[in-house]
């Protein structure tokens, strides 16, 4: 069964739950499909993390060094959305070498290669995760 008919039957029998569950539901098994519900949704609400500071991640470099060992399902994502282009540049910015950048800078390049606003909410998901003690 394709995922699209997977998740159309889960829809289907979540008719009655609060649409933002069916939503969460795709989020946490990383679902990067074209969905313009969720993009409508996405545009009408902050996601969670939108505030997220994604400079603090850095001055954590063990996090960065481990981000795909432990978010496997992250990078997966990362492979299935990025070009092998975008790949290499994200793996580059978590690495020891993107030191040299300021904040500003890495920021910007990590944004750029993170193009798929999906795969940026999710960075700033693991970020807040890594970083803020309160969430």
């Amino acid at each position: 069964m394709c995922d699209q008919s997977w998740l159309e039957a889960i829809e289907i029998t979540l008719h009655q739950a609060p649409p933002a569950l069916f939503s969460t539901f795709k989020e946490l098994v990383g679902y990067m499909g074209q969905d313009s519900t969720l993009q409508n949704q996405s545009l009408d609400q902050d996601t969670p993390f939108q505030h997220v500071e994604l400079g603090a991640i850095r001055r954590h470099p063990s996090c960065l060094n481990h981000l795909f060992t432990n978010y496997p399902q992250f990078m997966i994502n990362c492979q299935q959305a990025l070009s092998e282009k975008d790949m290499i540049q994200l793996e580059h910015l978590l690495s020891p070498e993107a030191s040299s950048l300021d904040d500003v800078q890495w920021k910007h390049q990590l944004n750029l290669c993170l193009t798929t606003s999906n795969l940026l909410d999710q960075f700033k998901e693991i970020a807040a995760y890594e970083v803020y003690d309160d969430l």
